[in-house]
């Protein structure tokens, strides 16, 4: 028998709590899983990131690809995440493949954060479960998987140099650099920001110069691909601005990182900012063992909020929703600064508690929203009934199912679904935004671009109505299905005439094959004669 003061009483009690942190951390990654894997989300972008890895995986055995496609394999961002969601294309198929990809961006986080805390503070990797809320953000449900998988890898980025900092050796080096380069391939932004944590732990870290010198040789293969792509690239604009008190009541607020369907998201995304926001200012200020990695974390987390708050909303269509992304950095270094510092397990415990109880919080506002947004994708693809293999379509919308969020004023989960059924059907939708811009691999051939033929600025095709050359689309060179989408729910005025006057140029020489059930969202019409399938 062993007394209390006896340190071999000790490892039972270390293997009881170890076991309560490994709960406490993997019984909400496998629910969160089991639930998307269920019943996973309809993105708004996600389906034309699925027809893009549909052409990677197929290119060889569907002439109409090589026909409309060019294939581009100059080093890009969002290159990565592409052919990783190409590959699991080729070995799963479209369904699960793209469930994988919504399961390993949401998980991914947690991990990421893991990772990075357990840098410092080996016995608190259990926190990271705190970054779920996180991982299912604004983004994700807006289908930027290039960037969430970026957001994961900018946070390995961040485990590693904390790890290095103490000492850059080559080994260490070498491992931050090809995070780094990981990053780079799947987004920019999150590059950037790895670059700018690296950068404060340069700064506030011991043996600068050494420090400077690894640092350089670790960022300067994603320095020099930034510079290599900008001289490439024939795209971007003037930048658009939002306001700065907006930008900083949605950091602050949380509302800019994590609300998404509904208005009522505002008050759980209030309430866990509160609540991390109390527990930063209660934790204590004395330096603890590792204080140059809480000063780079703090510094990092500064930082990164002074760049979303002076960044551009947008540069032009080409690059947008630039401070939605880059809002989701400050917090998750904020966060991390929190739970590597020397405060009781109990407060490290509430940030946990708080991250769970609003993600479970966020999935019950969502819910209604989300089941509508099943209803209408599920009836949308089962148009694929009435179209033919190996084909080219385009769908017009006549309305919009925005949520009541209060976000982007073109959120609609269908906006891209016929590229759904273009990658079913292994066929070409003239609506591909991923195969007009050059930093996806995948892109429409220069002289067989039906996108810029019907939409030659890229502005119009998804506007509600559409403001396209319909004659260019309807011509014998353009499509050979034509999907009107919510016509039924077109308002008055310029959506109903614009869907009258397209009915009237269909009803002379194309076949309106049917509608989907129940409600006829989407109306499919085809050519009398079709066309031959393009050969390769």
């Amino acid at each position: 028998m062993t007394s209390a003061g006896d340190p071999r009483a000790a490892p039972p009690v270390r293997r009881a709590g170890g076991r309560l942190g490994v709960a406490v951390f993997w019984l909400p990654l496998i629910a969160t899983a089991a639930a998307l894997a269920a019943r996973p989300p309809h993105t708004v972008d996600g389906p034309a990131h699925l027809l893009g890895a549909q052409v990677l995986a197929r290119w060889h055995e569907h002439g109409i690809y090589p026909h409309f496609y060019r294939l581009s394999w100059f080093p890009t961002p969002n290159l990565a995440g592409g052919l990783l969601l190409a590959g699991l294309v080729r070995a799963v198929g479209l369904r699960a493949a793209e469930t994988t990809m919504l399961i390993g961006c949401a998980l991914g986080l947690p991990l990421a954060l893991r990772y990075a805390i357990t840098a410092v503070r080996r016995d608190r990797g259990w926190a990271g479960i705190a970054a779920l809320p996180f991982g299912l953000n604004y983004l994700y449900f807006y289908g930027f998987y290039n960037f969430c998988l970026g957001l994961v890898l900018c946070l390995c980025c961040v485990g590693a140099v904390l790890r290095a900092a103490p000492q850059w050796r080559p080994g260490r080096t070498l491992r931050v650099g090809l995070l780094l380069l990981a990053t780079w391939f799947t987004h920019l932004v999150a590059f950037a920001v790895a670059v700018l944590f690296l950068a404060a732990a340069v700064l506030v870290g011991p043996r600068r110069r050494s420090a400077l010198r690894a640092s350089l040789v670790a960022a300067a293969p994603g320095l020099g691909l930034t510079a290599a792509y900008a001289v490439h690239t024939s795209h971007g604009a003037g930048p658009q601005w939002s306001q700065p008190g907006g930008l900083l009541i949605g950091l602050l607020t949380l509302h800019t990182p994590l609300v998404t369907y509904s208005r009522a998201e505002n008050v759980v995304a209030a309430l866990l900012a509160a609540g991390l926001i109390v527990l930063a200012v209660r934790s204590r200020r004395t330096a603890g063992e590792h204080a140059h990695a809480e000063r780079t974390a703090g510094w990092a987390a500064t930082a990164a909020a002074m760049l979303y708050l002076i960044a551009p909303q947008s540069l032009g269509i080409e690059f947008g929703l630039i401070n939605d992304r880059l809002s989701l950095f400050p917090v998750l270094f904020a966060l991390l600064w929190l739970l590597i510092r020397p405060i009781p397990t109990r407060a490290a415990a509430s940030a946990v508690l708080a991250g769970l109880v609003a993600t479970a919080a966020l999935a019950l506002v969502r819910l209604p929203e989300l089941r509508r947004e099943d209803r209408r994708a599920d009836e949308f693809l089962t148009a694929v009934r009435f179209l033919r293999p190996a084909s080219t379509l385009v769908a017009l919308r006549f309305a919009e199912f925005n949520p009541d969020a209060g976000r982007n004023s073109h959120w609609d989960p269908i906006r891209h679904l016929s590229n759904r059924l273009a990658a079913q059907t292994r066929s070409v939708d003239v609506g591909h935004y991923e195969a007009v811009f050059d930093y996806f691999p995948a892109q429409f051939r220069p002289d067989r671009d039906l996108r810029r033929a019907v939409d030659p600025d890229l502005t119009g095709l998804e506007r509600v109505p559409p403001r396209i050359n319909l004659d260019a689309t309807l011509s014998d060179r353009g499509v050979d299905f034509v999907l009107l989408v919510a016509g039924r729910y077109a308002r008055p005025g310029p959506a109903a005439q614009a869907l009258a006057t397209t009915r009237a140029r269909l009803a002379m020489g194309w076949v309106r094959l049917g509608t989907t059930a129940p409600t006829g969202l989407v109306e499919v019409w085809a050519r009398a004669a079709p066309r031959r399938a393009a050969a390769g």
